[in-house]
C-alpha cells in the first residue's frame, strides 16, 4: 500500500507501455489496444503508507489520513513552511513517532518533491491531494 501526493488540476503527462495481453479485446487494462496508458500529474509522487503519514505530520497536519485535499488558499502557507524547513534542516530530524524508516537524505528528497509539487499546484490553481 502507498500514498500518492498530487495536484488534480496540474498538467499531466502520459506514459505508454505494451500490454501483456498482446491486444486481447477482453483485456480490462488496454481494452484490446495492446497499449496501457498511465497518466500522472506534474510533480506527483508516491511513498509508502508510513512515509505518507509521517510527511503529513511533518507538514503539520494534526491527524494523518489515507486521503484528503488541502485547498489552494492554504498552499502559500504550506510553501512558506516548507521553505523554512529547507533553511533549517535540523527540523527534519525524526523522533520516534516521525520516522520514515530511512535516512536524512530521503527526508530531504521528500521535502524537495513536496516543495516542487506545491509550486506546481499553485501555478495550476489546484488544491493539493493525497490518497
Amino acid at each position: 500500500m502507498s500514498i500518492t501526493f498530487w495536484a488534480p488540476k496540474a498538467p499531466s503527462s502520459e506514459s505508454k507501455f505494451p500490454c501483456l495481453c498482446e491486444g486481447d479485446p477482453q483485456c480490462s487494462f488496454c481494452k484490446g489496444t495492446g497499449e496501457e496508458i498511465f497518466s500522472s500529474s506534474l510533480g506527483e509522487f508516491n511513498v509508502a503508507n508510513g512515509s505518507g503519514f509521517a510527511i503529513q505530520r511533518w507538514l503539520g497536519f494534526p491527524e494523518p489520513d489515507w486521503g484528503g485535499t488541502l485547498p489552494l488558499a492554504k498552499l502559500e502557507i504550506l510553501e512558506q513552511g516548507l521553505l523554512s524547513l529547507q533553511e533549517d534542516p535540523r527540523r527534519l530530524a525524526f523522533g520516534a513517532d516521525l520516522h520514515f524508516g530511512s535516512n536524512q537524505d530521503r527526508a530531504n528528497g521528500y521535502l524537495t518533491k513536496m516543495l516542487a509539487l506545491v509550486r506546481v499546484a499553485r501555478k495550476a490553481s489546484s488544491p493539493l491531494s493525497w490518497g
